[in-house]
């Protein structure tokens, strides 16, 4: 920064050597000694570079060989590196660390299926080899490449489809709010097994309604669902696994999954979504920066509901901006990453230097 500040009013800053890691929002905030916000403003970087296209699309056909995810970054990665593909269930899909393949933190699910390159410190290549592909394999894959102190160096989304006898599961369902039921579709081979659990849940993983070992299982079910949800006496005989769900309102318009899965493993069927949200919070009020101090609240109940949505009181045009939450274990392990971007409107909304624009009561970010 300049070194002539306080005279100048000019706090710009200097970034050396800036890569496409280093895109993102950048926020200044100016207070005095008691805390009071002087100034605020937010910067949007985008360092275009030879990777900065970092999500991308794959698709292969079920029965091929192996496809491969891939992320190619540049070649200046330590060798105390950590490597590790997840999948949308945050599964281990495999993990690379000091400098070789730790197929014991694999996922059993994807054991003896995954390869990577030997010489990736040397080339920069992260892709994953995934072999045998099948339907049940479509979805988001991330790549998160972090260091010895748990920094993050490297993120990569891909999405992958893979084209099967069950491809075509998505569809849309329209019913007028009023009506007394409506039906969520699905049906599939009669060939299943008598001790198969059968799960749909809504957009927001709430259990909409649980059948195991031949009977339905309400006490599993959530409470906003409950004696509202029904299916098929005769399911195992006839495939048919479709829900009815009754007195629908507009409260329950989003996105319905059904996982089938036996005793030894799930196998996801059926999904009306291509991506699943990933959650996170913050948990240590002392941690928290000063400028939301009293200014957040999250669910008391979280860990037994999975909602971990934060609250943001008294928004205004300086909370502009882009939020990262991140959940991980004892162990430092990274579980869950999200993002959400919030934009606020008001009076000052370019450069958020202002504090007396009008205000809206509360915000939650998903």
């Amino acid at each position: 920064m300049k070194e002539d500040l306080l005279q100048t009013g000019d706090l710009s800053l200097i970034l050396k050597y800036p890569t496409d890691t280093d895109t993102g929002e950048y926020s200044c905030i100016v207070y005095n000694m008691e805390g009071n916000i002087l100034r605020c403003k937010t910067v949007e970087l985008k360092v275009k570079g030879q990777y900065e296209d970092t999500v991308c699309q794959v698709e292969v056909d079920s029965g091929a060989k192996s496809v491969q995810l891939p992320f190619k970054t540049t070649a200046d990665l330590p060798e105390d590196i950590t490597v590790e593909w997840r999948d949308r269930n945050y599964r281990k899909v495999h993990v690379y660390q000091n400098g070789s393949d730790r197929p014991e933190e694999q996922d059993e699910f994807y054991r003896d299926r995954t390869e990577m390159k030997e010489d990736l410190l040397q080339t920069g290549d992260l892709s994953l080899i995934l072999k045998h592909p099948t339907d049940t394999d479509t979805g988001e894959y991330s790549c998160i490449v972090y260091n010895m102190e748990g920094n993050i160096l490297r993120c990569k989304t891909v999405e992958l489809k893979v084209k099967g006898q069950y491809e075509d599961t998505v569809c849309q369902v329209e019913v007028d709010s009023g009506a007394k039921s409506v039906q969520l579709p699905f049906k599939t081979t009669a060939d299943l097994p008598e001790d198969v659990r059968v799960e749909w849940t809504d957009r927001d993983d709430r259990k909409v309604h649980v059948y195991q070992n031949g009977s339905d299982r309400p006490e599993e079910q959530d409470e906003f669902y409950r004696d509202r949800t029904e299916m098929k006496e005769d399911l195992l005989q006839t495939g048919d696994l479709s829900l009815i769900l009754k007195y629908p309102t507009d409260t329950d318009t989003g996105t319905y999954s059904c996982t089938v899965y036996n005793r030894e493993e799930k196998h996801p069927e059926m999904e009306n979504s291509g991506a699943q949200s990933q959650r996170t919070a913050l948990t240590d009020l002392k941690e928290q920066f000063r400028l939301y101090r009293d200014q957040t609240e999250m669910k008391e109940d979280l860990l037994q509901t999975g909602d971990l949505s934060l609250i943001l009181k008294h928004p205004t045009d300086r909370d502009t901006g882009t939020y990262s939450c991140i959940v991980y274990n004892r162990e430092g392990n990274i579980l869950m990453i999200k993002q959400v971007k919030l934009k606020v409107k008001g009076q000052y909304e370019d450069t958020r230097e202002n504090q007396g624009q009008k205000q809206a009561p509360l915000i939650k970010l998903l």
